[in-house]
């Protein structure tokens, strides 16, 4: 008679027990590696560079705006998530750039919102960025940008938008002001008379634009005007209401002897 054995099968958490054991050994080996290889010091290792001078954020503040509970303070993670992301900055940065190296280092670069123009606005400068947002004020001109009289508003606030009474006057404000910009024309003051036309100082030089919803023809032709005159060292009154082609013929007066309210519209003019 034969005798059949039968063997005796094992509990399968006898099997798992160690399997799990080893795996979790694994891991925490692994998480151990990867904390001393990827995790960073952010003070330490992490440096800042802001370019610009207002001084609205301390570097800590950009650091820790960037490398937050997200990312643990990994360097991998970091390099990982900005490789296809961008930062969203914070008001008055125009953006702020990651560079993580492959030894752990990390750049950050911030970029203050620039300024292109000022408005005056009781005995102040509020510089405003290329969107027409107020970034920064100021008691004198440091900055060497056009300055815009003449002209109320309905809002000021620093970091918002200025509106202006005649809400169509803001575009023509901004569009001016980049042309001028990309032609780079230095101009003192931009004034609005009553009825809105402008009237630019530059130099000692006195423009008159005259009324429309954009100069880019008139700031062109006025870009080679200067740089025949520069040389002479002489002022002028300079027409270019009919400017409209830029080849029509421009009245242009050598100035004698202007009152100073109108050949110097410094600070202490009254609007």
């Amino acid at each position: 008679m034969a005798v059949i054995r039968l063997k005796k099968r094992m509990h399968p958490l006898k099997v798992a027990i160690p399997v799990l054991l080893v795996i979790l050994v694994l891991l925490m080996l692994f998480l151990g590696w990867f904390e001393k290889k990827y995790r960073i010091d952010p003070p330490k290792d992490v440096k800042v560079v802001i370019i610009g001078d207002s001084g609205r954020y301390t570097e800590d503040e950009i650091r820790n705006f960037v490398i937050n509970e997200r990312f643990e303070n990994y360097w991998i993670l970091l390099k990982w998530y900005y490789h296809s992301h961008k930062v969203e900055p914070p008001p008055y940065l125009e953006k702020i750039t990651v560079e993580v190296e492959d030894d752990g280092s990390v750049l950050l670069k911030a970029y203050e919102k620039r300024p292109v123009g000022a408005l005056w606005e009781m005995g102040n400068y509020l510089y405003f960025d290329s969107d027409g947002m107020l970034v920064s004020t100021k008691t004198e001109n440091v900055e060497g940008l056009p300055v815009i009289k003449g002209l109320k508003y309905s809002s000021i606030t620093l970091g918002k938008v200025f509106e202006t009474q005649n809400p169509a006057l803001f575009q023509v404000i901004m569009k001016l002001v980049r042309q001028l910009e990309k032609q780079e024309v230095r101009v003192d003051v931009i004034r609005f008379a009553s009825d809105n036309s402008i009237t630019l100082y530059c130099d000692g030089n006195i423009i008159e634009l005259g009324i429309r919803d954009a100069y880019d023809v008139q700031i062109q032709v006025l870009r080679s005007m200067l740089d025949k005159i520069a040389p002479e060292d002489k002022k002028y009154r300079i027409n270019m209401e009919n400017v409209v082609n830029g080849d029509e013929k421009i009245v242009a007066t050598l100035l004698q002897e202007e009152s100073e309210e109108e050949s110097d519209p410094g600070e202490s003019e009254e609007e």
